[in-house]
């Protein structure tokens, strides 16, 4: 048989042949194409699924630990700095403070037992207690002595924890009457109930005031608590000589207007009525003025006054 001949015969396929062959080719064809269907019908679950349990497992930490920073700076941000005892700093005291409530509770439950702190690095036994938190509160760590108060280290943690106050733990420290005119924030600080916060609204009103005249007037002091002002009254006291006063003569509107007591309409009045009748000759000319009552005037007396000699340079 010539070549040609037997490589046909060779190379062509029987009926059974061929659909073997198109079954192998079929199959090949379909396990080329069955990744594309995967990828079309299920896009990459299983790895979104093995991702998403790698962050799931990440994001509680990092969530844990940035509420904590929060927290941990919130708290910082919101302490109060005040002289106190930790022999009888109460629950409340030591929130202030900044102390968290956990080892406020061990602290009092420690002095329930009868244990007493001698000195103020003795809080540093307390598990818990953060050498950083004994740092910011050392300075302002006054432990009274046996003799001045007997008895008192064994606290109990319960009514009687309750009772005491700032003025039962503070006025031990007060020698003497805390002078307002005079007093700085450290000094206000020691008042009972009265926080650094509390120290600076008093200073802050004062300047704009030029001074109290009367105790009472710490109630005029915005978002000063009546309930704090009734605990500091009986430690305060006023020397009415260092009053600053303002020369109506001489005072401009801004000066004026920025006075508690006067406010910006009584102050372009006061103005008004000295370029029109000229120098005051008397504080009491305040009382011509239609928006000086009687009330108003018993304040304004107190920080007014009419210089003699601005008056007499004036009158030339």
């Amino acid at each position: 048989m010539p070549l040609p001949h037997r490589i046909w015969n060779w190379l062509s396929f029987g009926r059974n042949e061929r659909k073997a062959m198109l079954g192998i080719f079929l199959f090949i064809a379909m396990a080329m194409l069955f990744p594309l269907l995967i990828a079309h019908f299920f896009p990459e679950k299983a790895l979104v699924v093995e991702i998403a349990t790698l962050d799931s497992l990440q994001a509680p930490n990092d969530h844990r630990s940035e509420t904590q920073e929060k927290r941990q700076t919130q708290e910082t941000r919101s302490a109060e700095l005040f002289y106190f005892d930790p022999n009888r700093a109460t629950l409340e005291d030591w929130l202030r403070l900044g102390i968290s409530r956990r080892t406020a509770m061990v602290i009092l439950h420690y002095r329930e037992k009868g244990g007493r702190f001698r000195t103020g690095q003795d809080l540093l036994k307390i598990y818990g207690f953060q050498p950083a938190d004994y740092q910011r509160l050392a300075p302002y760590v006054q432990i009274a002595s046996d003799t001045e108060k007997p008895g008192y280290a064994r606290i109990p943690a319960t009514a009687e924890l309750n009772k005491s106050s700032h003025t039962d733990q503070k006025q031990s420290f007060l020698q003497q009457k805390i002078e307002l005119n005079s007093a700085d924030t450290l000094l206000f600080m020691q008042l009972p109930g009265v926080g650094a916060t509390y120290a600076r609204r008093i200073i802050r009103y004062r300047e704009r005031l030029g001074g109290f005249y009367r105790v009472d007037q710490l109630r005029e002091i915005p978002y000063l608590p009546d309930s704090i002002v009734q605990r500091m009254l009986p430690w305060v006291s006023v020397d009415t000589d260092l009053v600053r006063h303002i020369d109506l003569n001489t005072a401009q509107l801004g000066e004026l207007a920025a006075h508690p007591y006067i406010g910006y309409a009584l102050a372009r009045l006061m103005i008004a009525y000295r370029e029109q009748h000229g120098p005051y000759q008397q504080v009491a000319d305040l009382q011509k003025l239609v928006l000086v009552d009687e009330q108003i005037y018993r304040k304004l007396v107190h920080y007014l006054v009419v210089n003699p000699v601005h008056h007499a340079t004036r009158s030339q």
